[in-house]
């Protein structure tokens, strides 16, 4: 639909109000009543682009071409405006972390009464999520 538009536009300068294609290349519906050898292609491009190569039912294969171009098109635009979304709100996030401690919002933590990790916390966190007093000592001997 895209091509035979930007075709229909530029059929001048392209040469293709002169051009013809043969009537056997097309279907056998297709102007049955004006069949004369051969069909001009800007008037098979103009078919082609309103659906109306299709015959009846080409009108409607048109609308369902739009529609989905339509839909694609917004849902594009949606799924862009989600990711600028998240990485704002990540932006957000890392400046916020680098920021010193003084500068920093208060943020409610769950921890032992150690203030630090729950016993039974995964090994697997990293070593900023752990207090000085939870990591591993290197003896210096």
């Amino acid at each position: 639909m895209a091509l035979s538009g930007v075709l229909m536009n530029h059929q001048e300068s392209l040469g293709l109000l002169d051009a013809e294609i043969s009537d056997r290349y097309l279907p056998d519906y297709y102007r049955a009543d004006a069949r004369t050898g051969a069909t001009r292609l800007n008037i098979l491009l103009t078919d082609l682009h309103s659906g109306r190569i299709l015959g009846s039912r080409g009108n409607l294969v048109s609308d369902l071409i739009a529609l989905l171009l339509v839909v694609s098109l917004a849902s594009g635009v949606a799924s862009h405006r989600i990711k600028k979304r998240v990485q704002t709100a990540n932006l957000k996030e890392a400046v916020r972390a680098a920021a010193p401690p003084e500068r920093q919002a208060p943020v409610e933590r769950i921890s032992s009464v150690a203030g630090g990790l729950p016993d039974d916390a995964p090994e697997s966190l990293s070593r900023a999520h752990r207090l000085p007093s939870e990591l591993p000592t290197i003896d210096s001997r």
